[in-house]
């Protein structure tokens, strides 16, 4: 849930939409929350946004992705971590200190979940680092 509105940020929301938001779902985003997303954006309710400012993402470098369920690796050239998230949202679930603890880490781990012909052990055992 994101904290609520004020009346002000919802008329220029309406300006900049050029239709009225109803009553009811302004009161909504006044009153009760300025939208949410339940479930990792399973049902997401859209709210007013203020900045589409995303320059903190310059310094992320998408690597990497996980089949399983397209979680993605990437690295903040910042400092050069490894970050591991879900797929539609960039906060890190794990991190590795470097790339190379990161494949080293990763390689080992997902041998592990595999028999010597290359077989998942366990098709019910998740294979990302960190079950989301």
């Amino acid at each position: 849930m994101y904290p609520c509105v004020t009346e002000t940020e919802v008329c220029d929301l309406e300006k900049r939409l050029g239709v009225a938001i109803p009553k009811v779902y302004k009161d909504f985003l006044m009153n009760v929350s300025n939208g949410f997303d339940i479930m990792n954006c399973t049902l997401a309710l859209h709210g007013c946004r203020t900045s589409y400012d995303r320059s903190d993402l310059d310094s992320w470098y998408l690597l990497g992705t996980y089949e399983y369920d397209g979680s993605k690796l990437y690295l903040n050239t910042l400092d050069d971590k490894i970050y591991y998230c879900d797929r539609y949202d960039a906060t890190p679930l794990k991190a590795w200190d470097s790339l190379s603890a990161m494949l080293t880490s990763e390689i080992e781990r997902i041998f592990g979940l595999f028999d010597a012909d290359g077989h998942c052990i366990d098709e019910d055992v998740p294979t990302t680092p960190v079950v989301i």
